[in-house]
C-alpha cells in the first residue's frame, strides 16, 4: 500500500522552487541519492514508506484499514519473518481472532500534499 506514495522529483523541485535558500538546497542534496537509486530501479520517484506511517500516527484518517488478524511466520521457507494476513473466506470455526489494524489504502494525493507543505 506504500508503494502508491510516491514523491516524483519534478513535484519536490516545483516545492523547493516555492521556497529557495539553504534548507531547499539541503532537501535537494539529501533526497539525490533517493531519485538517483529510484531512477535506476525503473521507479517514476521516491516511496514514502516510512514518512507515510508517521502521518497516519498522526492523522489516521489519511488511510482506510481493517481489523485483522496477523502473524508472522517464523518456520516457512519462502515467507519466513513475513507478516501474513490470511484474507481467504474462512468458515467461523476456522477463523482466529483479529489482533491488529491492517491499513488496505490510502489517500496518496492528501498524504503527499501534505508532506510537501511540511517541506518547510
Amino acid at each position: 500500500m506504500t508503494r502508491q506514495t510516491v514523491l516524483s522529483k519534478r513535484a519536490l523541485s516545483k516545492r523547493l522552487a516555492d521556497r529557495p535558500g539553504s534548507l531547499a538546497e539541503f532537501i535537494a542534496d539529501f533526497t539525490s541519492r533517493g531519485f538517483s537509486l529510484a531512477e535506476r530501479a525503473g521507479q517514476d520517484g521516491v516511496i514514502l514508506h516510512d514518512p507515510l506511517a508517521v502521518a497516519v500516527a498522526l492523522d489516521p484518517t489519511l488511510v482506510t484499514s481493517e481489523a485483522m488478524s496477523v502473524h508472522v511466520e517464523c518456520e516457512g521457507l519462502l515467507t519466513r519473518g513475513m507478516a501474513v494476513a490470511d484474507r481467504r473466506p474462512l468458515p467461523r470455526s476456522e477463523m482466529r481472532s483479529t489482533n491488529c489494524r491492517v491499513a488496505t489504502s490510502v489517500d496518496a494525493e492528501r498524504f503527499l500534499s501534505l508532506f510537501l507543505e511540511r517541506l518547510g
